[in-house]
């Protein structure tokens, strides 16, 4: 049973006609949002994630290597 007061609308990428409130195409997959401006696959977008985590340790890290520590050691020899 279909109801028809559900609008329709054609989808931006296939053209073939889809319900307007609908987030992704039945037919062809595509988003219907903003996030068919931009084509992300789900793995290039893990890859980013790691290498942003990465990134911070290893900033974090020189960071804290090029602080020079001001500790005073001495040494002296009782005979």
């Amino acid at each position: 049973m279909i109801n028809e007061n559900l609008k329709t609308r054609q989808c931006a990428t296939c053209k073939e006609m889809i319900y307007s409130d609908a987030a992704k195409c039945v037919h062809c997959g595509s988003f219907q949002n903003w996030r068919r401006h931009y084509n992300f696959s789900s793995s290039l977008l893990s890859m980013m994630v790691a290498f942003i985590s990465v990134l911070t340790i290893f900033i974090s890290v020189v960071m804290n290597s090029t602080i020079k520590n001001d500790s005073d050691i001495n040494v002296s020899i009782i005979n």
